[in-house]
């Protein structure tokens, strides 16, 4: 979900990090900070979040609890931006209400922090494997 950096300043999902859903400038509906609704926030593919004060509307319609645990999909057949919920049901992100609370529980580990425009360095978003962290050579 990072094709908002066309239009507007984004950046990766932080771990736990709390985000809202809100309508973006170009009519579809994503992720930014409480303290930044100018700001996209980015989601990555396989990442780990939680849903959380499900408002009652979302709730009987997906039937769903007061929180909800997923993992995140970029893409799902001819579907962009899916939810996969820890109960087997799969939510678009855009039939998700504006003002939605959403926890991001945890990167996959495969991912890569990409640079962003406004720094000069990589912004970290996740903690190497301890395993490779620690990893000595020895002679």
């Amino acid at each position: 979900m990072c094709y908002y950096s066309l239009e507007s300043s984004s950046r990766n999902a932080r771990e736990d990090e709390v985000l809202l859903v809100d309508q973006l400038t170009h009519c579809r509906k994503g992720l930014v900070a409480p303290e930044d609704s100018n700001t996209a926030v980015c989601l990555t593919n396989g990442l780990r979040l939680e849903l959380l004060y499900i408002p009652e509307s979302t709730r009987r319609r997906y039937k769903l609890g007061l929180e909800e645990r997923a993992t995140f999909k970029l893409r799902h057949w001819l579907y962009r931006d899916v939810l996969f919920l820890d109960n087997g049901r799969k939510i678009p992100l855009q039939g998700l209400e504006i003002g939605q609370v959403v926890r991001i529980l945890f990167q996959p580990a495969d991912f890569i922090p990409a640079l962003s425009p406004q720094h000069d360095e990589v912004e970290r978003t996740v903690q190497p494997p301890l395993d490779a962290a620690q990893k000595t050579v020895k002679p």
